[in-house]
């Protein structure tokens, strides 16, 4: 998963400033730090992503080796 922290940001602060937007009027400095905070945001959810990738690449691989341990333990006991 490749994410882009830009266009997170951008959508982030598309759906704060649209929620906020309409029950009032914001000013330049509440949208300078919407945007200073969606900022901030956006690089811990990539964190929290790509943790919780590896995690996930991790345990498909774990799986995927225990799937092929079982057939060379069989290999290995017919060969005696």
């Amino acid at each position: 998963m490749s994410l882009d922290k830009h266009s997170l940001e951008s959508e982030i602060i598309e759906a704060v400033v649209l929620k906020l937007g309409a029950s009032r009027e914001l000013s330049e400095k509440a949208r300078n730090r919407i945007a200073k905070s969606a900022g901030k945001l956006a690089e811990k959810l990539i964190i929290i992503f790509e943790k919780q990738q590896r995690k996930a690449e991790k345990k498909a691989n774990e799986v995927t080796e225990e799937q092929q341990d079982p057939k060379e333990e069989d290999d290995e006991k017919n060969e005696d």
